[in-house]
């Protein structure tokens, strides 16, 4: 029952703005892993901040790659959990 075109709209926009702010950011905080910075972009911004990571490395694309994959996994298990649960 949700609005698709504010959903699909909010996700680009989140994706523009971890690709823009991420890496800055990430340096800011110290993190200099690339694994790390990484798994943090792409659990935060998707493909696109996984797309700007990967600029950095292998290393870093992995870990966005994994990131991607472990927050899809998690979304799909918590909303499956809650949706049993308030049924």
């Amino acid at each position: 029952g949700g609005n698709g075109e504010a959903s699909g709209a909010l996700a680009i926009l989140t994706g523009m703005a971890g690709a823009t702010l991420g890496p800055g950011l990430l340096t800011r905080l110290g993190v200099r892993d690339p694994l790390a910075r990484g798994l943090a972009m792409g659990v935060v911004s998707h493909g696109i901040g996984t797309a700007r990571i990967a600029q950095e490395g292998d290393e870093a694309a992995a870990g966005g790659a994994l990131g991607m994959v472990c927050n899809a996994v998690a979304t799909a298990l918590v909303l499956a959990l809650a949706w049993r649960w308030l049924r």
